[in-house]
């Protein structure tokens, strides 16, 4: 039962992330999205920008990002604020 509660949760996070994708959703870039973007994690960088403008309405928080070095674009990233 856990295994598919975390195999939904995935799929509903790669769902949202697609949609936002497709639709072009502009938002305002937080420091923590543009520096992913600058690292090349792009495609789901409108979802990673909702998220954070959702979270914090101004752009005045602390951050710290981590994401994959190789590939950034075809792995996930992460943000903690």
């Amino acid at each position: 039962m856990k295994r598919f509660l975390n195999v939904s949760v995935l799929f509903v996070l790669f769902s949202l992330c697609f949609v936002s994708w497709s639709s072009g959703a502009e938002t305002e870039d937080h420091r923590a999205v543009k520096a992913l973007q600058s690292k090349g994690f792009t495609t789901c960088s409108i979802m990673a920008a909702l998220m954070t403008e959702y979270l914090h309405e101004k752009d005045d928080y602390t951050f710290y990002n981590q994401w994959n070095q190789e590939s950034p674009d075809n792995h996930e990233a992460f943000i903690l604020s």
